[in-house]
């Protein structure tokens, strides 16, 4: 045995086997479908930014953090900062993936852009972009939303 491990031997139920079977399946299935969704999104990043650049973009940052947030990509373009975030999905099932992005991931991002323009003394004009990426076996459709919310608009609600 290895150090700090204990073994216990005990008697199990047929039905607790199936019960801790159940579980341990179920985590696997979870475990297998969040890595999916992660190459996903990773992907759906990608075709924005590649998306960006074929529109004339400088990409400075993908994945900017600054505490528990993340700017997926920020770009320049002719005096102009973009916040994009990019929203990724394989199917529309539960609706257009733009539409995720909710009031609070909203905030999270002016907030963000306030802390990137004062650590780099940027004086650009601030946009706030959404990209919708929605991806099938053998294609994507983007949709680049410019300006889809920005913070006089938040200020008010």
């Amino acid at each position: 045995m290895g150090r700090g491990m204990v073994w216990i031997k005990a008697e199990v139920s047929g039905e607790w086997k199936k019960i801790v079977f159940g579980a341990w399946l179920f985590f696997r299935i979870f475990a297998a479908a969040m890595a999916e969704h992660n190459d996903t999104g990773k992907r759906g990043e990608e075709l924005a930014r590649r998306y960006l650049e074929e529109q004339g973009f400088a990409i400075v940052e993908t994945n900017w953090r600054r505490g528990k947030y993340e700017v997926d990509i920020i770009a320049y373009k002719e005096g102009l900062i973009v916040f994009a975030e990019v929203k990724t999905r394989s199917n529309l099932g539960f609706g257009n993936p733009e539409e995720f992005v909710d009031h609070e991931k909203q905030r999270a991002y002016v907030r963000m852009a306030n802390a990137y323009v004062i650590k780099h003394q940027r004086e650009e004009e601030v946009r706030f972009d959404i990209i919708s990426v929605v991806m099938t076996a053998n294609s994507y459709r983007i949709e680049h939303i410019e300006g889809a919310f920005s913070a006089v608009e938040l200020g008010r609600r």
